[in-house]
Formats: structure tokens, sequence, C-alpha cells
């Protein structure tokens, strides 16, 4: 080691590292080779053989159990923590370690959600040491099915995909995915690079890293161009005017929403507009999801109507149309729409307390994703893996409304970072704060740090009403409220429809309404049912009249025809009794469905150990049309764009099923 003045000397003691941990010790101790034979694998790895059948003894198995029930252990243990699978961050490891696991399980010919049934013997076995897999239990289940069931959507389509970009690989020569490529299965289908790179090495091709890293940045380049502020940087601006030297942009709006100011410098646009920067100004530049202020900027005979605030750099731009014509002076009057700022604070102080409110109903891990502050609405993005139900959500509603109606104080402090993380304080993940920060408390509520503008006390904020919840992505949720009279505004427009629809379906009162829906439904329902009856009468004929058009081949015998179906599943439903009528056999058909072509095929068990596959049928039916498809060996379907071309495609159907079964 090397001693204070840099020179190298002798450890005192001296110990060699073996690696040997808890694990491999206890491999050792019941005497076997590695760690998955011990007992704190067996139980995971019994109930996985369980679910797929698959045998641990067989070569061919032992990895990917092996791998799932690591990967298992890893998420279970992460989530109980607090972290959930997401884009960013520990989220996006877990999100890797997920998917990499779901795809081994495909391995072991598992195509359902497994993983989430690990957690249980895992937390037979650890839940004595690690407690909080018991307490958090159902947390940790729910979170790894959502990002299961999301992922299993994707994952069999992104496999078949990557199995055509390795055959083409392969028969290219070049034995390469190419970055494009790669990019489309990260961005489209959601599988990590990683894996990309795992699944190509196992059939001996490369992943070309550099084009991907090209894709990726071309990505970000126009997420950068979307985002990029227009105010200071707008095609056409003139040159900044520069009417006095010295500091700007000090923000006192917290305390004053009118003041004094002197203009620093100001700039000319093509569209007429003028951005302004001052000294001091009450105005908040838009930034943390809080909209700007809007206002007026009064000088010696001109004034701005300013109708946006935003940041550049460390500087608030006021933006907006100049009356008159700016002269020498450079003292001006700056005063903000007082109205409008005070719905915007109604609102940002709602955002806190509707986080607060999540995180006492749903759990402590929902955290913050974004947000938007505006005068006539808010937006709250946060983490969860599912929808709340509605009953959760007035719940979370209500709770806001209480502490509203309680009129607590909301204050405002400037502390060390490191004290405001030790009261409690939430800070966004992602966000960058100094040493000094500042902190908004709700009594003993809520403690945050932020920078915008918010309420004296929470009675000033009214009524809180949620107007919509949903999901804007994998792991995160969006909340839509109002705040104040936007309570009442929607409220009437929610009356007004009503009174709409009563008139429309010749209802009075909102009971009225509701039992004539309700009979609506029924009714719709039954005619629904009567339909869909003689569509399955329909679908008898049919079949009837197609298995006369069976075509007997010397090793086989195969339908493929164009049908009058009126639906996906209706054609499905035919498919399959086709493979019953035939014994042994391929069914292909071909059905118009709002104007293009819907393909499915179906083959029987005994023709598929023969190496006949659905979804090569269907791959080389659909390119014909225009469109595309697949599927498994047994059943696949797809469709095709030009409905022109359907007898081309039947037709080389039909002449690669004769050769397959050996007819002239």
């Amino acid at each position: 080691f090397k001693d204070e003045a840099g020179s190298l000397k002798p450890l005192p003691k001296q110990h060699v590292d073996t690696g040997l941990g808890l694990e491999r010790l206890v491999a050792i101790m019941q005497g076997f080779r590695d760690n998955y034979q011990t007992d704190l694998f067996s139980p995971i790895i019994g109930r996985i053989e369980e679910i797929t059948g698959a045998d641990f003894v067989n070569p061919e198995h032992r990895m990917p159990i092996c791998v799932i029930a690591d990967h298992i252990r890893a998420l279970a243990f992460a989530i109980a923590d607090g972290a959930l699978p997401g884009n960013e961050g520990r989220g996006y490891v877990l999100r890797r370690i997920l998917r990499r696991a779901a795809r081994f399980s495909r391995k072991l010919g598992y195509h359902e959600p497994i993983l989430h049934e690990l957690v249980a013997p895992l937390t037979d076995k650890m839940g004595d040491v690690y407690p909080e897999l018991i307490s958090k239990n159902q947390h940790v289940v729910r979170a790894i099915k959502s990002e299961e069931e999301r992922f299993a959507q994707t994952l069999d389509i992104g496999i078949e995909l990557f199995q055509n970009l390795a055959d083409k690989a392969v028969s290219n020569g070049d034995r390469t995915i190419w970055g494009e490529d790669a990019f489309k299965l990260y961005d489209t289908y959601g599988f990590p690079l990683d894996l990309t790179e795992l699944m190509a090495s196992e059939v001996g091709l490369v992943v070309d890293h550099k084009g991907f890293d090209k894709e990726m940045e071309k990505q970000r380049e126009r997420a950068r161009g979307a985002a990029q502020f227009d105010g200071a940087h707008e095609l056409g601006a003139g040159e900044w005017v520069v009417m006095t030297e010295g500091p700007d942009s000090l923000f006192r709006g917290y305390d004053k929403t009118e003041q004094s100011a002197t203009i620093r410098k100001y700039q000319s646009a093509a569209d007429g507009r003028i951005r302004m920067i001052l000294d001091e100004t009450p105005f908040y530049a838009e930034s943390g999801g809080q909209v700007g202020d809007t206002g007026k900027i009064e000088g010696d005979g001109w004034s701005l109507e300013v109708e946006d605030t935003k940041k550049d750099a460390d500087s608030a731009v006021h933006i907006g149309k100049l009356s008159g014509k700016i002269g020498q002076s450079s003292e001006v009057f700056a005063k903000v729409d007082i109205d409008r700022r005070d719905a915007i604070r109604r609102n940002h102080t709602a955002t806190h307390l509707l986080h607060f409110a999540l995180r006492k109903v749903i759990g402590e891990h929902v955290h913050q994703g974004g947000s938007m502050v505006a005068p006539d609405r808010m937006r709250f993005d946060y983490t969860h893996f599912e929808a709340p139900t509605q009953v959760q959500l007035r719940k979370i509603e209500r709770i806001v409304n209480e502490i509203a109606m309680a009129d607590i104080p909301v204050c405002s402090s400037q502390v060390s970072y490191r004290d405001a993380l030790d009261a409690g304080a939430i800070a966004l993940f992602g966000e960058k704060y100094g040493e000094k920060v500042r902190m908004i408390s709700i009594g003993p509520i809520s403690r945050e740090l932020c920078g915008g503008t918010h309420l004296s006390r929470t009675g000033e904020m009214g009524a809180f009403l949620i107007r919509s919840e949903s999901s804007v992505g994998s792991g995160l949720r969006r909340i839509e409220a109002v705040t104040g009279t936007a309570v009442v505004d929607w409220i009437n427009e929610v009356r007004d429809d009503l009174d709409e629809l009563g008139i429309i379906l010749k209802a009075g009162q909102s009971g009225d309404l509701i039992d004539k829906a309700r009979s609506m439904v029924a009714e719709g329902k039954r005619l629904e049912a009567i339909i869909d009856e003689l569509e399955r009468e329909k679908t008898g004929d049919t079949a009837d009249s197609l298995i006369l058009k069976t075509v007997e081949c010397p090793t086989g015998r195969f339908i493929a025809e164009k049908v009058n179906i009126a639906g996906r599943d209706l054609l499905a439903q035919l498919v399959d009794d086709m493979k019953q009528r035939l014994g042994t056999g391929v069914v292909f058909l071909l059905a118009e469905l709002d104007g293009k072509a819907a393909i499915l095929a179906g083959v029987t068990p005994d023709l598929v150990q023969r190496g006949i596959s659905a979804g090569e049928i269907i791959r080389g039916a659909a390119g014909i049309m225009g469109g595309s498809g697949g599927g498994r060996p047994d059943f696949a379907q797809g469709g095709g764009r030009d409905m022109s071309l359907a007898g081309e495609a039947l037709d080389w159907v039909r002449q690669s099923l004769k050769r397959e079964f050996n007819a002239e």
C-alpha cells in the first residue's frame, strides 16, 4: 500500500482474496460444484421446472434456468428497496435484467410471464433475513408482472425480427446485425442493446455498435431540436441592443408582482416581437414545469405586452409585442398578470399535495417524473407500474381537498441541501442542486425542493379535481387536474354535455340518462349476439364448402382459399376448425377486411415436426401483397396492403405447398 508520503509498503496482514463469498462457501459446505445447486437457489429452480416443464439436468435448459433464478433475485431485492423498472438510470438497469430473463424463458419454450411467480419461493427462503420481501411482497409481484406483460407484447415479434435479421446476416456472409436494425429492436420492440448482443453471440454474429450509436445520436438530436428554446435563438432575430451593463435577471417574484427595473438589453425579431432582459424582474421564467409569467413592461412612451417569459442560460427573457418605440431611457416598470400568476400558484401547490397523496395511497415508491403547471390546468407524471383504481383516485382527490380545506400554511426557506434532505424533503431525480436550496414546506405534510411560485396557505387553492389519469410510457403515468374556479368550469362543461346527451337520447334527469344508456348497451349486446350467431352459421357453411376444396398431394394435403369472413377472430376459428377436419394438413385462408388483406395459416402438429412453418407461409404471402406477418410454426397471421395481389399470393402458397408435398 501507499503511505501518506507516497511510498510503497508491505501490508501488515497479508492474505489472498479467493473470491470465496457466502454462496460459494455454501456450495462447498453442501458438496456441490456451483451455487445454483445449493438450497439458496433450489426452491426457485424447482418452481421454474414446475412451471415450464424444463429439467435442470438437461444441458440445454441449465443456463436459461440459472439466468432466470439469478435475475429474479436481483429484481425482487431492488424493487423491495424502492427501485422500479424504467427508462433511465437504475430503472433501466432493472428493465434490462427483467427483459433478459424474459427472453431466456422463451429458450425454455415458455411464452407466458414467469418471473412474478418466482417471488414466492424467493420470499420463503430469504424473507426472514430480508423482511422487505415480506412487507412489500404484493408490490414486488405486481411491479414485475406488469413489466413482464408489457414486454411480452413485443418480445415474440422482436425475436422473430431478430431471427430474420440473423438469417439475412448469415446468407449475406457479413455475419453482422447492423446498427439501424439493432436500434429498431431497441426503439420499437424494447430490446436493450446488450440483449441483442447476447442473442447475436449465440448464433455467431456481431452487432454494429457504431451504427447503433449513430442512430441513438440521431434520436437525441431530434429530441434536442424539439426541446430547444426558440426565444433568444429564433431564426430572423436581430442583434442584441445593449442599454446597460451589469448582472441581469435577479428574480424578485417570490415577494412582489410589480417593480421598477432597468433594461440590460433587447432584441427585435422578424415576427415583430421583442425579447428583453432586465436587471431585476418579478416575472417567473419557465422552468421546473411551471410556465412563464405574462404581463406588461412599460417604458418612456412605449409598452411591451409580455406573452411569455423563458430562460436562456441564466437570463430571463421577456417575449412580447411592442407598442411605441424604445428610446434612450432604460428605466421601466414591470408588472405581472396577477390573476394568471395566482392561478399558476394554485396549480403548483396542488402538484405538491398530489405528490403527497399519491405516495400515501399508492406507495412510497411513487416519485415525480415530470410536471406542467399552467394557469388553467396542471399535469403530473409519476412513477408507477399499473393504473390506480377508481377508488384510489377518489381517495387521492379527497386527501388533496381535505388539506386545502384545512388551510395549512405554505412556507419557503433557503437551507443547505443536506439539511433539506435530513428534514425529509423530496428532491427530484435527475435534478442538479447547489449547496443552498429552496424548500417548500406545507405544514408537517410535505417538503419538496422547488424554485416555483406557491400559495401562502392551502385554503387559497379552493377545490381540486382530477380530470384524467393515463399511461404515458412504461412505468410512467400521468394525472391531469384543475383547481379553483377551473373546477367549477369543468363541472359546468360536464353538465352541459349531460344535458345535450339527455336530449339526444330523449332522457330526462341524470338517473333516467343512466337507465337509458344501460338499456341501449343491453340492446346492443343482444344484437351483437344475434350477429355472432349468424356469422358462426355462415362460418360453418364456409367450412363445409372449404373441405371440398382440399388439395390432396402424395405426402400431404392443404387448403388455400379466399373466404368471405367478417373478422379476424372468426377467421382464426375457421382455421382451427379446418385443421381439425383435415386431421393432418395445412390451412391458409385470406379475407378482405377494411380494404386490406387479412391472412391466417395453420399447420397440424405432425407437419410442424416435419419442418413446415405457418410463420414462413404467412411471411411469404404477406410480402407479395406489400404487408407483413408472422407467428408460431403451428399458427400465424398477417396482412397485406394490396388486395389486387391476393390471387398471386394464393398461387404462391399453393405452389409452395405442392412442392413441399411432392406434387407436380
